[in-house]
């Protein structure tokens, strides 16, 4: 048995690595911006489409993986939450102890800690409180270096007379 054990070879590559349900279209369009840029890039699925090759006979892989929930909440109330999974991955080969069939594993921790994003509508008046705050900061800006300017040229008009 131990020559057929010595044989294994234990390389593999993960097409496809989800916690939860995948995301229904509908659920990825209602997604912010960020969040469904993040999801549609090849680093958010770390493990995909990556070979992990076993350079010798005996070795294993495992991969260790942090995963964090993400709850989306939507405007609306009529609308569920959408949860999402991310997570990392760190992954290792070791050579198996010897008589033992090298094997692939995957251990996870879930972490107890979720981020949690409320989307949320501005309403009218702070809308026109935040816009008027900023035109008004400008005009004040403006009004400083204008003063600045008028009493440095006044000075400099003095000295010349």
């Amino acid at each position: 048995h131990d020559h057929e054990v010595a044989l294994i070879n234990s390389s593999h590559a993960v097409n496809e690595f989800w916690f939860g349900e995948p995301l229904s279209v509908y659920q990825r369009s209602r997604l912010p911006a960020d969040d469904a840029r993040e999801l549609a890039a090849p680093t958010s699925h770390r493990l995909e489409s990556i070979p992990f090759i076993s350079d010798a006979p005996g070795h294993a892989h495992v991969h260790y993986l942090k995963v964090v929930t993400k709850t989306i909440r939507h405007y609306s109330s009529r609308e569920s939450d959408t949860l999402v999974y991310k997570y990392t991955v760190h992954s290792n080969k070791y050579s198996a102890p010897e008589g033992t069939p090298p094997s692939i594993d995957f251990k996870y921790d879930l972490s107890p800690i979720s981020i949690v994003v409320q989307q949320q509508r501005m309403p009218a008046y702070k809308f026109v409180t935040s816009t008027c705050a900023i035109i008004g900061g400008v005009f004040t800006v403006i009004g400083i270096i204008e003063s600045v300017l008028h009493v440095t040229s006044e000075r400099l008009l003095k000295k010349q007379i």
